[in-house]
């Protein structure tokens, strides 16, 4: 990946502050452990999620339309520095079961994974509570 565009990683920077691409992908494999994720099959999808994920933090703009709401651009970055590896799982589970082809496949893909931090934790919660209760 040879990028020649610097940009840096720092969430909490504003939209016109430079940001490093290939430390942003770095980052962000490291957080879901890109290398026990990926597959042969998953390969190609697992690419392009990370590709917008980087999309989304490298924008430029003090928002990001997700779900034709205009969300915060320190928001869309926390989130998706938030993607472990089970939150990818569940990103890649709740891709599979997709069962309509959406209309943006773009846009439905970032909003996966803009709301994914948030839906795992509510799904989980439940789960956890009766397991230590």
């Amino acid at each position: 990946m040879n990028q020649s565009n610097h940009y840096h990683i720092n969430p909490e920077k504003k939209a016109d502050d430079d940001l490093d691409i290939d430390s942003i992908y770095e980052t962000l494999k490291a957080n879901f452990l890109y290398d026990s994720t990926v597959t042969d099959y998953n390969r190609d999808e697992l690419d392009n999620i990370l590709d917008i994920m980087v999309e989304m933090v490298c924008c430029q703009s003090r928002t990001l339309t997700i779900s034709k709401v205009d969300q915060p651009i320190e928001l869309v970055r926390k989130r998706v520095y938030q993607i472990n590896y089970m939150t990818m799982q569940y990103i890649l589970n709740s891709l599979e079961k997709t069962s309509t082809e959406p209309q943006d496949p773009k846009a439905y893909i970032m909003t996966v994974i803009f709301n994914a931090p948030v839906t795992k934790a509510v799904r989980d919660a439940p789960r956890i509570r009766n397991m230590l209760g």
